[in-house]
């Protein structure tokens, strides 16, 4: 995934997306005191001022007189000193806002990326296009990575599974599909290939955003307080998972469920 370096394709993508207007600057732009940002010649750059309308920023600056400071050596020249509101606002909050977020943008595809390229022997792409020593090379690669859960067996199970479903991965695009295809189509052959779905869940489980391992340790804050200081580690397994699957834990059978429990531990002793 390539990352969006200047902050007029990050303005235009984000536009694009949302199917708001542009404009492109080969040709005047309508409103000179509107825009906040200058491209090379032929960039097709959103409206700034209808954008900031639409997001309710401010797109009026009163130009104020200056207040003149006594100057010591080795400072700036008056000259050289932002004095126009509009000016000012685009440097120090427009483009400072722009570089926060391309920055927060690279830091946080460059650790996906990484974590990408180590589950890339379980694409389908890869699947399909490389060939048998850079697959094996790939999947020995995870395996190291991950030697506490992938068995050594784990590159041989893949080239394995690539010959006898070669037809059905040409079909798919993802993991998710591949998971789909062994796991749930054809659930007698994944004893023979345990290794690979092993891989693939470990693909599928892994926290794509910080925002969700940061919720989870919300929830256990939450839930683990100091009045359950001595709750064993089971139950608060059982705990923390309703937590966060409420929604589908509101749609259960309530008193069924307390049925069961009452079967399990009855400890009512049958007397003759």
């Amino acid at each position: 995934m390539m990352i969006i370096g200047t902050t007029q394709q990050l303005l235009a993508a984000s536009c694009s997306s949302r199917g708001e207007p542009g404009l492109t600057l080969d040709q005047p732009h309508p409103s000179p005191s509107g825009s906040l940002l200058a491209a090379p010649q032929g960039e097709e750059v959103p409206d700034t001022l209808a954008l900031a309308t639409k997001w309710g920023s401010q797109t009026q600056f009163e130009t104020t007189r200056a207040r003149k400071v006594k100057r010591h050596f080795d400072e700036l020249s008056e000259d050289s000193r932002l004095t126009d509101a509009e000016s000012n606002f685009r440097v120090t909050v427009f483009n400072a806002c722009l570089d926060i977020i391309i920055q927060q943008l690279s830091q946080r595809f460059t650790s996906l990326n990484a974590t990408v390229n180590m589950f890339e022997a379980i694409h389908p792409n890869t699947l399909l296009q490389a060939k048998d020593e850079d697959l094996h090379q790939a999947a020995q690669r995870l395996r190291e990575h991950y030697s506490r859960d992938i068995a050594a067996s784990f590159p041989g199970q893949l080239l394995s599974f690539r010959t006898c479903f070669r037809d059905q991965i040409q079909k798919l695009k993802s993991v998710a599909d591949l998971v789909k295809m062994l796991i749930v189509y054809n659930p007698a052959v994944t004893s023979t290939f345990s290794e690979v779905c092993t891989a693939f869940i470990l693909f599928l489980t892994l926290p794509v955003t910080v925002a969700t391992a940061e919720r989870s340790f919300s929830k256990l804050k939450l839930i683990k307080n100091y009045l359950r200081s001595t709750m064993g580690q089971e139950r608060l397994s059982g705990l923390f998972l309703l937590s966060i699957e409420s929604d589908r834990a509101k749609k259960l059978d309530i008193q069924r469920i307390v049925d069961k429990f009452a079967e399990r531990k009855a400890r009512r002793v049958p007397f003759k």
